[in-house]
């Protein structure tokens, strides 16, 4: 129906063979390019040729269909002309099936429940303070699952797009909510991923808080452009559960270690101010914009010179202390309002998001993958990698 204009058909034929069902959906909509016919059933397929309007969606319905053809022994296949319209055939097996059924017993009919997930949403219901994250997704069925997946452990709250996003954190009028993350996806209308992180990023108000892409864009431009403007952590789909538990929760973790270093030093520089809650969250607004003036230049910076010396055995506090010229205790206390994490950590961290071979499975073994980051026990890498992203190197490779 999407790919058909008005006045144009669709139309559904199922024919009974010998041996098989054929089922064939016929449009006359504009057709696929001869180029892009050989990839539609591949999962996460989006067309590239630039004169193609952009129609949202996944890419994965195509590649269910596939898959549930091979579950029932059946096969799935097109043919398209450009302009003129296409057909998608799905045959299988036929299998005659006598029906049994008691005549004492009358069929049940389930209700189907229908659930709405609006922007606003309510924390009343429950006397458990959980972490509320916004999720900003445009296609429902993924809402759904993720919502699925999160929600014993997280408040949820639910934009369709960027823009949406926005309004809910300014409240559009009413009380303003602030998430402690955000789940978004890049490929939406209106407002897009990118243009939402570089609109959070760019506001003193929001660029504090963490935020996982999660995209079925895998191409390496897209992860270091998001990376660049400030992303989090960027994940793809489709992903796994654990997964995208534990990344969550690792941020989180660190998100909360921040905000607690900023404000135990501003009750340190003010150890004789009362604890007025108001003049607490100025003060600590005031020494929150005052770090990150200027910051970003500096975090590129140490990023940069970080993952130059990856490789380097000597690479340590004392070491990237020296080559910033500043002392340990400067960079640890810099560092630490800054990310959360501390040098240590940090080192740590750049290590295990830097090896892009696993993604790319450019390494024949979790153990390149680790010797490639300076990590000389393999096993320790692996374990510190599965604590971290929830997942095994190995997952990548095989």
């Amino acid at each position: 129906m999407k790919f058909t204009l008005g006045g144009g058909a669709v139309v559904l034929r199922l024919e009974e063979k010998e041996a098989s069902l054929l089922l064939s959906v016929a449009d006359t909509g504009r057709g696929i390019h001869p180029e892009d016919q050989p990839h539609v059933f591949d999962r996460f397929f989006q067309t590239n040729r630039p004169e193609a309007p952009a129609e949202g969606g996944t890419g994965i319905g195509l590649a269910l269909v596939s898959e549930f053809a091979r579950l029932m022994a059946g096969k799935v296949w097109l043919e398209s002309k450009l302009d003129e319209g296409s057909v998608f055939f799905f045959e299988w097996p036929k299998k005659k099936v006598q029906e049994q059924q008691s005549p004492n017993v009358s069929p049940v009919v389930e209700e189907e429940h229908l659930v709405s997930f609006p922007v606003s949403f309510s924390r009343e219901k429950s006397n458990v303070v959980k972490p509320l994250i916004l999720l900003v997704e445009d296609n429902p069925d993924m809402r759904d699952y993720i919502r699925l997946v999160l929600e014993d452990r997280y408040e949820l709250a639910m934009a369709e797009n960027g823009e949406e996003a926005l309004k809910f954190l300014t409240g559009n009028g009413a009380s303003p909510c602030e998430p402690s993350l955000i789940v978004s996806d890049l490929m939406m209308p209106v407002m897009d991923g990118f243009q939402l992180v570089e609109a959070l990023k760019s506001d003193p108000r929001y660029h504090q808080i963490p935020i996982i892409i999660l995209t079925a864009r895998a191409d390496v431009r897209d992860k270091l452009r998001a990376l660049r403007t400030g992303v989090d952590d960027y994940l793809l789909k489709p992903f796994e559960e654990e997964e995208l538990q534990v990344r969550i929760e690792n941020l989180l973790q660190r998100y909360q270690a921040r905000t607690a270093f900023i404000a135990a030093m501003v009750e340190e520089a003010t150890p004789n101010e009362p604890s007025d809650p108001d003049d607490f969250n100025l003060q600590l607004s005031g020494f929150d914009k005052e770090l990150t003036h200027g910051e970003a230049g500096w975090l590129e910076k140490l990023e940069a010179l970080v993952r130059q010396e990856v490789q380097n055995d000597l690479l340590s506090v004392d070491w990237l202390a020296a080559e910033l010229y500043i002392s340990e205790r400067q960079l640890r206390r810099r560092l630490k309002s800054l990310t959360g994490l501390s040098p240590s950590q940090y080192i740590r961290e750049v290590r295990l998001q830097e090896p892009p071979l696993l993604e790319d499975r450019q390494a024949a073994t979790p153990a390149d993958a680790a010797w490639a980051v300076s990590f000389r026990d393999p096993k320790h890498f692996s374990q510190l990698f599965r604590e971290r992203f929830g997942k095994l190197p190995s997952s990548y490779i095989l």
